[in-house]
């Protein structure tokens, strides 16, 4: 509310963070709390309330030695980035328990992902395995490797070949 003491405001964020707390628990955190620098440096920092809500905090101080502070519920997109990095990993598993090489690109020719298999039997190629690198840059290291004796023109048409096997002609 407005016009609130810092104090109130620590009171009423103890009691969102500890609700079971003790009365000396919420003292503690709120000493704790107190201890946070805040120095404006543009770092956020994240609080986990006790339901389980993550509030992500930006303080500054003011030029007359208040601060300022923003404050915004990031839960839903921690939870999506968890949610996301375990749908990644299991992926990745079930991608390197294939015995094929395997590569997925975009819709704009960037790779997405590879298992190592594929790392396996192209070792060639493994250096340049990274997400988004054009599938244009992979063919130029395999026509380069495949083709050991060949020349700028003879790389370009077996790349040319590729393309258009690629495309589907």
């Amino acid at each position: 509310r407005v016009g609130a003491s810092i104090d109130d405001l620590g009171e009423a964020a103890a009691v969102a963070v500890l609700p079971h707390g003790t009365e000396a628990e919420r003292m503690a955190w709120r000493a704790r709390r107190r201890l946070q620098p805040r120095t404006g440096d543009g770092q956020p920092v994240e609080l986990v309330l006790a339901d389980g809500r993550v509030i992500e905090m930006l303080e500054s101080r003011t030029p007359d030695g208040g601060f300022v502070g923003v404050y915004r519920d990031v839960t839903e997109g921690r939870r999506a980035q968890r949610d996301l990095a375990q749908a990644k990993l299991t992926l990745d598993r079930a991608l390197n328990a294939i015995d094929e090489g395997f590569l997925l690109f975009d819709r704009d020719d960037r790779l997405v992902t590879w298992n190592q298999h594929y790392a396996v039997l192209f070792p060639h190629i493994e250096p340049a395995l990274r997400t988004g690198v054009p599938l244009v840059e992979l063919q130029n290291l395999s026509a380069r490797h495949l083709l050991p004796d060949g020349n700028p023109e003879t790389w370009a048409r077996w790349i040319a070949d590729r393309r258009r096997h690629h495309r589907g002609g």
